[in-house]
């Protein structure tokens, strides 16, 4: 495992024109992309999405593509993204194809707090934490199919961390409460439902093609699965972890489901699983505290924190191989 200090991501192909601007109005300026493009991010101080661009050992965040906007998030597959600008939420799908549509969410009002992505980005749940109110929103390979609200005000304690299978079909949310904490499940049509009794469900990880999902208990430093948890969810304790240092904020499996990456805010480290042997098997560190493991598009590469202040570098995670820790220069928005 390796602690490196230049960016090596894997780019994918990605093409974007002007055609989104008459697409999609509300967007603004679009930049022009030249070279290969490695992820796209939203940067808070720029108010923008950003291009990682470059290949192996030079990469670096580009110019702002798209400004200003309010609020962005890209989804797994690099080819769609929700941004907020003006008040106004919409889906634009189809970046790589030249060719982008975009349609209005009329649901979402404000800057919700949290995006989560299905793997196969057939819906993703925007959640706010002042009503505790989260929105399921479907979208097809053609067009968006509406938006559904669920209603998690009636849950014990703190909202930690909320997942969506794929096909939309299951939404988890992890609530930290020490007498009635647990993974619930929450939809339109029912009320909520307990899936699995833990205190403080920190992060959760929905398995790209599979029923599982994994979760961590911060307090208890435990690590569980659970399976088939739209039908009958059943439990399984996987990794008891005696370090002191476990702090998750995130969770990560690689492209094979082989390992699993616990990302550790106080402490700065990655924790790396072996799944089939359920022991931790290595262990990576990173000079900024780790806030999430967000999927960078196109690679096995995840972005690990925000990217909050000008001229400071982003940090990701490359699950490739043995696994390493990178950052990102930034190359300025001029």
């Amino acid at each position: 495992m390796t602690n490196r200090t230049c960016a090596l991501i894997r780019p994918f192909a990605f093409s974007f024109g002007l055609v989104l601007l008459l697409s999609v109005p509300l967007l603004g300026q679009i930049g022009a992309v030249r070279g290969p493009v490695s992820g796209l991010v939203f940067d808070t101080p720029s108010r923008s999405i950003r291009p990682i661009l470059g290949v192996a050992g030079a990469g670096y965040l580009g110019k702002p593509l798209i400004s200003p906007i309010e609020f962005a998030s890209v989804a797994p597959d690099g080819d769609t993204v929700l941004v907020i600008s003006e008040g106004q939420s919409k889906l634009a799908r189809g970046l790589n194809t030249g060719s982008p549509t975009s349609t209005l969410i009329e649901e979402l009002s404000g800057i919700p707090d949290e995006i989560v992505w299905a793997p196969d980005v057939s819906s993703l749940v925007a959640y706010y934490a002042s009503t505790r109110q989260l929105f399921l929103v479907a979208i097809s390979s053609d067009k968006l199919l509406g938006a559904s609200l669920l209603d998690a005000s009636s849950l014990p304690g703190e909202v930690r961390s909320v997942t969506v299978s794929e096909g939309g079909a299951t939404v988890l949310v992890g609530m930290r409460d020490a007498e009635a904490g647990g993974v619930y499940r929450v939809s339109a049509d029912a009320p909520p439902s307990l899936v699995a009794s833990v205190a403080d469900p920190a992060a959760m990880v929905t398995v790209k093609g599979g029923r599982a999902v994994y979760a961590v208990d911060a307090g208890a430093r435990l690590i569980i699965e659970i399976q088939d948890a739209g039908h009958l969810p059943q439990v399984v304790p996987l990794i008891e972890e005696p370090d002191d240092r476990f702090d998750p904020v995130g969770l990560a499996v690689d492209r094979g489901g082989l390992s699993l990456y616990v990302a550790n805010a106080r402490s700065r480290t990655i924790f790396v699983y072996d799944l089939a042997s359920r022991t931790r098997i290595g262990e990576l560190a990173t000079e900024a505290a780790p806030e999430l493991l967000k999927p960078l598009p196109g690679s096995a590469s995840f972005l690990l924190a925000k990217h909050r202040e000008a001229g400071e570098p982003i940090w990701i995670l490359d699950t490739a191989d043995t696994g390493s820790t990178y950052f990102i220069p930034d190359g300025g928005q001029e």
